[in-house]
């Protein structure tokens, strides 16, 4: 009986069977499992469970790099890659610290403001827009529709065909800048896509949903994790003040942000094969949800799980995932939010939170608002 006892005390330590999907909560285990050839991401199926994989966008987003597997995914994955490593991403960074700059100016000084609305959103937008390739005169239009696509996203078993309206017309969008750019190349995202496109290195309708991936899916997780970041920077002035005092500092505080507060809560993926881990079964055609935020609170991977310690929580953390699906956008959510801080911490004191509105789940969270108070240093 004893033997049983220690089995299903060491399982409990990294597996947890009471939610809807198995939950993988162990940091090893859940490194080990997103590296798992056997285990495939499948969004598609995703949206097909609730009737929404119909339709253009539908059909489109098979040839989407959330969706692919195996060696289709590696080879065209390979391919982009260097727009999104850490050298690629650094042409950003003077137009990120101007932009927050701007909107730091813009800030009403000496009352309470809603973080999310005038700095966290515009700013995502705005750089995230200039990185791509896509003028400012049309960001308002497009960022309209992303918002829709997010909402829809939401109760998809009832807005599906808002989705697919909307993921449509950043396809089209995204294709039209793709044929402008063939003849007219730029140094940016759009312009190396479109020749690889011209030397047939990718395909058109990779490369426009790409366009839509970073457009639909990488806009709010960068706007949600900056508002969980000025959350817990409020909880900390003596933070603020020091890398006010030491910018150097900023990319390494960052990183326990996000290990500590991740808006990454998990990632659902299909067993393609039967896998077997630490005397766990898990059936082909099976579902499980690696639980981010719980492998990045591992007390056996981190000193001090809970605490905010840069010292004894040393380490990689899976905020972005792990293995062939590691978010390819890192680099980039790294520069932008770095940029952020710098700007916001050498400007302005510590924010103090008045009130907050946060979207939950098992998915992506943070704020929607963030009401706060956040004086000039000058």
């Amino acid at each position: 009986m004893r033997d049983t006892d220690d089995k299903t005390r060491a399982t409990d330590e990294w597996l947890d069977l009471s939610t809807y999907l198995p939950s993988i909560t162990g940091f090893a285990q859940a490194s080990e499992l997103l590296n798992d050839p056997r285990l495939k991401a499948d969004y598609h199926s995703l949206f097909a469970a609730v009737g929404a994989s119909q339709g253009r966008a539908g059909e489109a987003g098979k040839r989407s790099l959330l969706n692919l597997n195996g060696e289709e995914h590696k080879r065209l994955r390979s391919k982009v890659a260097p727009e999104f490593r850490p050298r690629s991403v650094d042409r950003i960074r003077p137009f990120a610290h101007n932009t927050a700059h701007s909107l730091f100016r813009e800030l009403p000084e000496s009352q309470f403001f809603d973080f999310m609305g005038l700095f966290a959103k515009p700013y995502t937008e705005r750089t995230t827009g200039e990185y791509i390739g896509f003028p400012a005169t049309d960001l308002d239009s497009l960022t309209l529709t992303i918002d829709q696509i997010n909402e829809a996203v939401g109760d998809l078993a009832n807005r599906a065909s808002d989705f697919d309206a909307g993921c449509t017309e950043l396809l089209d969008y995204a294709i039209q800048a793709l044929i402008e750019r063939r003849d007219r190349p730029t140094d940016d995202v759009l312009g190396h896509l479109a020749q690889l496109i011209a030397t047939s290195e990718i395909d058109e309708l990779f490369a426009a949903n790409l366009i839509v991936t970073l457009l639909a899916a990488g806009l709010e997780p960068t706007i949600l994790q900056m508002g969980l970041i000025v959350e817990e920077f409020s909880k900390r002035p003596e933070v603020w003040d020091m890398l006010a005092a030491n910018n150097d500092l900023v990319p390494a505080v960052l990183e326990e942000l996000l290990r500590l507060r991740s808006t990454n809560q998990g990632v659902v993926r299909s067993i393609d094969k039967d896998v077997a881990l630490q005397g766990v079964h898990f059936k082909k055609g099976s579902q499980l949800l690696v639980n981010i935020a719980a492998a990045n609170q591992d007390c056996r991977r981190f000193a001090k799980p809970d605490s905010f310690d840069l010292a004894a929580n040393r380490g990689s953390h899976l905020a972005f995932g792990f293995g062939p699906h590691h978010c390819l956008g890192a680099p980039l959510v790294r520069a932008q939010l770095q940029e952020a801080i710098t700007v916001l911490v050498n400007e302005a004191h510590c924010p103090r939170v008045i009130n907050v509105h946060s979207k939950t789940g098992t998915g992506l969270v943070g704020p929607l608002k963030l009401i706060i108070e956040m004086t000039s240093r000058k």
